[in-house]
């Protein structure tokens, strides 16, 4: 693994990268710029929201989510198959959830609710509950699960309070130990992790994706075995600003290539960006603005990086009016649409990958507050960028 602590004083460079055109038509898409994949779109449930999606070895699908009714939910749907199962699993109608799967394709759960954090796990037939930090005081906002190779459960979240009920806001990452949870604050300035991205590396060292909202920067953590080490990726106060950005971080999403670098997508306000490392410094490439009728409160975004077998780059949101998958290819971004004409924000979208390239979208219907999966094959073969410079 190339581990990235020489670099955490890397130099901000901003690549402004104009929003494309939108190239698909909706359900049946058609690309300009050469990838194709057609979108069948399938209804989970009558109310979702907060969901997150995975993909297992045998394509089965796996769904966490919110239901106005019903309280937190798991939803599965078998390789090859139309039908979705659902089942309840927790108290809290608005619960943030997060959902990842272990080497044996059980899902394990993390949702915030009624000021706290929750993990359910998927073992020998039956779901097994419990709480996090339960005497650390509120906590609030998004939590993150990852495995490690060995299956160790890492989890990160927001720590809204401290026992006494005074504001803490701070990033916080347990670890799984002997059936304890060993927790450790990430980082002690002001409002750090409200939104956070987590990955553990083939080592078993964390690595987190947050936003860290009082100073307007993007940060990324690593622990090395023995401490935090922090850099800042992306900042306010940066020299090319731009009108309408001030608070990167929000809705992050943090993947590791191969050879153990960090890329990150992630939105600034209303602008969708990249960034990736580039020598000494950070590059950041600004990918799409959302409609400017949206805000920017803690529910409007939530954007998903993926990577596929060829190793082209793939982000999924939603915007108002329409759901958006954008791709790397040959070194430029493009934008589809997946799905589009609903009244509203698209919001929730999470997104998945299997090994054979077709992605899947799990998001509420604004027309109706449905949960849906849009399932995107490709139609084509896939352009590589093997040949050509990879970010």
């Amino acid at each position: 693994m190339k581990f990235l602590l020489p670099i955490f004083a890397r130099r901000q460079v901003v690549a402004r990268v104009a929003p494309l055109g939108l190239a698909i038509a909706f359900v049946t898409s058609s690309s300009l710029f050469g990838q194709e994949r057609t979108w069948k779109i399938e209804t989970v449930d009558k109310s979702g929201a907060f969901a997150s999606i995975a993909v297992d070895d045998q394509l089965n699908l796996h769904v966490s989510y919110s239901s106005t009714d019903e309280g937190v939910k798991y939803a599965f749907r078998q390789a090859n198959s139309a039908k979705w199962f659902t089942s309840s699993i927790g108290r809290g109608s608005q619960a943030y959830t997060n959902i990842a799967l272990d080497h044996n394709g059980n899902p394990t759960i993390c949702y915030t609710s009624y000021e706290s954090l929750n993990v359910v796990r998927f073992a020998a037939g039956t779901w097994k509950s419990q709480e996090v930090g339960s005497g650390f005081g509120p906590i609030s906002y998004t939590c993150s699960l990852a495995f490690a190779a060995d299956d160790t459960l890492h989890i990160s979240w927001y720590q809204y309070q401290d026992r006494e009920h005074g504001l803490f806001l701070h990033l916080k990452h347990a670890v799984l130990q002997d059936g304890q949870w060993l927790a450790r604050t990430v980082d002690f300035d002001a409002e750090t992790g409200k939104w956070n991205s987590l990955v553990v590396d083939p080592q078993g060292h964390p690595h987190i994706s947050y936003s860290a909202w009082r100073s307007g920067q993007m940060k990324y953590a690593i622990w090395n075995g023995s401490r935090w080490h922090i850099a800042v990726v992306d900042s306010r106060d940066r020299a090319a600003n731009v009108r309408g950005e001030g608070n990167p971080g929000i809705a992050t999403s943090l993947l590791l290539t191969s050879d153990g670098t960090a890329r990150f997508s992630y939105f600034d306000g209303l602008n969708l960006k990249f960034a990736f490392p580039v020598g000494d410094s950070w590059k950041v490439e600004n990918i799409d603005t959302l409609a400017s009728t949206l805000g920017a409160g803690w529910t409007t975004s939530r954007s998903t990086l993926l990577r596929d077998g060829e190793g082209n780059f793939h982000i999924v949101y939603g915007d108002y009016l329409s759901l958006k998958h954008a791709y790397r290819q040959n070194d430029r971004w493009r934008i589809e649409y997946i799905d589009r004409g609903g009244p509203g924000l698209y919001q929730y979208a999470s997104a998945t990958i299997d090994k054979e390239g077709t992605l899947y979208v799990c998001y509420e219907d604004p027309s109706d507050a449905s949960l849906k999966v849009a399932v995107g094959k490709r139609t084509s073969a896939p352009t590589s960028q093997a040949a050509s410079h990879q970010p």
